[in-house]
């Protein structure tokens, strides 16, 4: 019995040059084309341009004997610039032009020449009408409907011609002489026509027979590899997603480590509060990323159904306004507003997930953001419904608005809240037959949209899964050109910390502040926030309809307390509008509130010269619009000091972190065998601070020789290094240990699947510690390996 390679070998030899693959035949035939028209045309061209130039003059001297040098060079130079022309638009628009043929045009295009050239050779007087039968005769072996209309054509140019001699030149010849040559000419074209036809008729079972060779030959190589193909995927399927799983989580988990780490670290030291927001912006977003990573990997559990939530108390409005924190400077490089808005019937705590909350609403800002080029981002916090025990129906339907209607995948729980969470751009939006599309794997709004912005699609589909797993559903309303509302469900239970469910932060009573941002949704949150804090807020769109409003308050006597005033207004900027305003007595006791995009770092110098009280960034946080007020109005009951960073953000007071007390030193020695340079340093450092004895070495051929000379108390095992990876490490260090004590050993790596947890124990790990480490996370393994609180 033949073996696979036998069977390929003799159907590539009965093969020969047919090409099974459809596609790739078609663009072999079009590469063809292509030469044959840039190429060999242009040149057949030149070269039968020249042999007609010569039979003119030839016919002229011999036939008519009246040889016009004059003529003959105007004819010539015409021919001449004709072929040099086609050829140079052949050379660069051929490939270009797409609805017009051009290779078929300048085909068209020769029988006019050819019949300048009969003019030129005497006209109806010419012997060289045969010129006119070229075309449709080197044209036979295309097809019958194109040398008909060559046919035609060729006809239609002589007797154009004749008519230009009768009427223009005045010119005389016979009609009845001229009749005949028409019939010989359209009989021969006719005869032409149909000897075309017979050969498509040939080319047309040529095809057939092709395609049926084809086919048969891609059936027959089909069966022969399906059942090895078969045993193949059934062998590595498993292998394969378990190992691309693992080296992707190693692959993110190990530079993650090192962000997460050296961060942690920067933190333990002493910092200004600029360099302190940085850091823990920094260090806020390595574990957001790290969290999405991980959900990433989980997919196949998701699909699987074993992912399970936890459920935690959380501050919402805290998490929701990190998560558009984070994402806000992206939106404000592309010069976006994004703002959000928290139902201020929502409990401050609540138990659920928050970082598969997180998830979702970083995967909706995220395409909102990247899907919108101008405009405003909108994210929503809502409260949809109460539950009850007494009253719940897992079967009930919740209908929001009719586009809404759907079932809650499972029930709220017990004397629950349903929060609404919605996200709004001013993007593209999506066609309507696109949308039931959306929430499907690996799917986008249409093919030119995944090449222009990119993306797996996969985001959506997770989050449905997610969303659907926390007792919600999700939907969507977009207009195509005006943009997208994203918003999703979930159930959630009011926390039980004992914190005002709807507290108010008072600063101050009928104090009166005038807002001017031409953004109405950043005007609703900042109106909000100023009318739980006590205060009045006017909101106010742009500096003229300020002036207007002002002008009116003087005449009333009435005193401005606050301005919260935007960076960017129409007519001129918020900087330069205060400073105009700073002038007027009136104004002395006012206090002026910069709200400035996150991340610009040139407005502060420009502020501080202004004599602007604060600048805050967008999106104002509710607790940093409240310490900033606090700061800048004197009241009885507290005096702050104001404090601006120098990215123009409120930082709250952060207590001074005072030196550590010099580390204990333990009487222990741990061994360090790490080959990332910078994972080396972050575990060292983290050890050092806690008065460890450490060593480091940077693969497992170093790490089996350290133990042999070395007695330590500890041995953290990377998995993956050069020259002897860790598990061979370990496996050869319980080999040669002998009676010696047995030291502990600990995988240290960036893989994070139960199969890598059951090899590191397989292989003789005793514990076992995934990237990124954290301080909190190593202590712990120290205290359980080494029996010393730590």
């Amino acid at each position: 019995m033949r073996n696979l390679a036998e069977e390929d070998s003799l159907v590539d030899q009965s093969v020969g040059t047919i090409d099974l693959d459809r596609n790739e035949a078609r663009r072999k035939k079009e590469e063809r084309a292509r030469l044959f028209n840039i190429r060999s045309i242009p040149l057949l061209r030149a070269l039968g341009f020249s042999f007609v130039a010569m039979f003119i003059a030839l016919h002229n001297t011999f036939v008519l004997g009246e040889f016009a040098l004059r003529s003959f060079v105007l004819m010539t130079a015409i021919f001449a610039i004709y072929v040099i022309g086609s050829w140079l638009t052949l050379h660069f628009f051929y490939a270009k032009v797409k609805r017009i043929d051009l290779g078929v045009l300048f085909l068209t295009v020769d029988i006019v020449l050819w019949t300048v050239g009969i003019y030129f050779s005497g006209g109806p007087r010419s012997l060289l009408l045969f010129f006119l039968v070229i075309r449709a005769a080197d044209q036979a072996n295309t097809s019958f409907r194109r040398v008909l209309f060559y046919t035609h054509f060729s006809v239609a140019c002589y007797l154009t011609m004749l008519l230009y001699v009768q009427f223009v030149d005045h010119g005389s010849f016979s009609w009845a002489a001229e009749g005949t040559k028409f019939i010989i000419l359209y009989g021969s074209y006719i005869y032409g026509a149909f000897t075309a036809k017979e050969a498509e008729h040939l080319r047309t079972r040529t095809t057939a027979a092709i395609h049926l060779a084809r086919k048969s030959i891609l059936q027959l190589r089909e069966q022969s590899q399906q059942l090895a193909e078969a045993k193949l995927k059934a062998e590595d399927a498993s292998h394969a997603k378990s190992e691309f799983l693992a080296n992707m989580s190693h692959e993110i988990r190990t530079p993650m480590n090192a962000v997460i780490g050296m961060t942690g670290l920067l933190l333990d030291t002493h910092l200004n509060s600029e360099q302190r927001e940085c850091a823990e912006t920094v260090r806020s977003s390595g574990e957001a990323l790290l969290t999405i990573i991980n959900d990433i990997l989980d997919f196949s559990k998701i699909e699987a159904g074993k992912l399970e939530l936890e459920t935690i108390e959380f501050n919402l409005r805290q998490t929701l306004e990190e998560t558009v924190e984070l994402l806000a400077e992206s939106a404000h490089n592309k010069g976006l507003e994004i703002t959000y808005v928290i139902d201020e019937n929502i409990p401050v705590f609540v138990s659920g997930d928050p970082g598969r909350l997180r998830q979702v609403l970083t995967n909706l800002i995220g395409n909102a953001i990247k899907f919108t080029v101008k405009g405003e981002i909108v994210v929503r916090a809502a409260l949809e419904n109460q539950f009850t025990t007494e009253y719940w129906d897992a079967e009930m339907t919740f209908s929001l608005t009719p586009e809404r209607s759907t079932k809650l995948a499972a029930a709220p729980p017990p004397n629950g809240i349903e929060i609404c969470f919605s996200v709004t751009d001013t993007g593209i939006g999506i066609a309507p037959e696109m949308r039931t599309r959306l929430f499907q794997s690996f799917t986008q709004a249409d093919g030119s949209t995944t090449r222009k912005y990119g993306g797996t699609g996969l985001g959506l589909t997770i989050s449905k899964q997610l969303a659907e797993l926390m007792g919600g559903r999700i939907g969507i309303e977009s207009e195509e050109g005006v943009g997208s509302t994203f918003w999703f469900t979930v159930s959630l239970v009011p926390g039980q910390q004992s914190v005002e469910k709807n507290r108010r932060f008072t600063v101050g009573n009928n104090l009166r502040a005038l807002i001017v941002d031409d953004n109405e949704t950043s005007c609703e949150a900042l109106q909000l926030y100023l009318r739980n804090f006590g205060l009045v807020g006017i909101q106010l769109t742009s500096p003229a309809q300020a002036r207007r409003v002002i002008a009116d308050m003087k005449e009333q006597g009435q005193t401005i307390h606050l301005m919260l005033v935007d960076l960017t207004l129409p007519e001129l900027d918020g900087i330069s509008f205060i400073e105009s305003l700073k002038s007027d007595p009136f104004f002395a006791s006012t206090r002026f509130l910069l709200l400035s995009p996150l991340g610009n770092r040139t407005v502060l110098e420009s502020a501080t010269k202004a004599g602007i009280d604060l600048c805050l960034n967008k999106p104002v946080r509710q607790s940093q619009l409240y310490n900033g007020l606090k700061s800048v109005i004197r009241t009885e009951e507290r005096s702050e000091p104001k404090l601006l960073t120098h990215t123009g953000r409120f930082a709250p007071m952060v207590p001074l972190k005072l030196p550590d007390a010099a580390p204990e030193v333990h009487p222990r020695r741990i061994l360090v065998a790490e080959d990332n340079i910078v994972n080396q340093k972050v575990t060292v450092r983290i050890l050092e601070k806690k008065g460890f004895r450490v060593d480091v070495v940077a693969n497992g051929l170093e790490a089996v020789k350290a133990v042999a000379s070395i007695p330590y108390d500890l041995v953290l095992m990377d998995c993956q290094m050069p020259e002897m990876d860790g598990f061979e490490a370990t496996l050869t260090i319980r080999k040669n240990q002998d009676q010696r004590p047995k030291v502990p050993i600990v995988a240290l790596t960036a893989n994070a699947t139960q199969d890598d947890q059951e090899r590191c124990f397989a292989v003789g790990m005793d514990d076992y510690l995934s990237k990124p480490v954290t301080p909190e996370k190593l202590s712990s393994v120290l205290e359980r390996w080494l029996s010393q609180k730590v």
